[in-house]
């Protein structure tokens, strides 16, 4: 009963995370929980390391954004106010669709495997608790 009950309550809350306002940013201290603690703890391999270099763009003090190609080769460009914010603002909203879809992942995987330790758990007690008396 108590793993039904648990079963119930961890689906309810992956799909309000999944289909959570997207619009809005993951919490600092929930990112944290669920990238860093619960995707290490659940084996998700894309879980980010410290120090780790998300980006290779950089700005200089002229507003000049440098993107370092694979190859070596810088390419300028100079986008308009408008355009940068535009693309921000665009790259932003993604971002947090991205955060929010991995979150509901990152905690469904640890869920499962903390409903599969309860059930092994569960079970060798039963069995343990059944061999013992005769």
């Amino acid at each position: 009963m108590a793993l039904n009950g648990f079963g119930l309550a961890v689906s309810v809350s992956v799909l309000n995370i999944f289909y959570h306002d997207r619009s809005k940013a993951v919490p600092q201290w929930l990112h944290f929980l669920a990238f860093y603690v619960l995707a290490r703890i659940a084996c998700f391999s894309n879980a980010p390391r410290r120090g780790k270099i998300e980006d290779n763009i950089t700005t200089d003090t002229h507003g000049t954004v440098k993107v370092e190609k694979i190859n070596g080769i810088d390419d300028e460009k100079t986008p308009t106010r408008k355009e940068h914010q535009l693309e921000e603002k665009e790259s932003l909203q993604e971002r947090n669709e991205k955060d929010w879809t991995r979150m509901a992942r990152i905690i469904d995987r640890f869920c499962f495997f903390l409903a599969l330790l309860m059930t092994v758990g569960l079970l060798l007690f039963l069995l343990l608790g059944l061999f013992s008396r005769t």
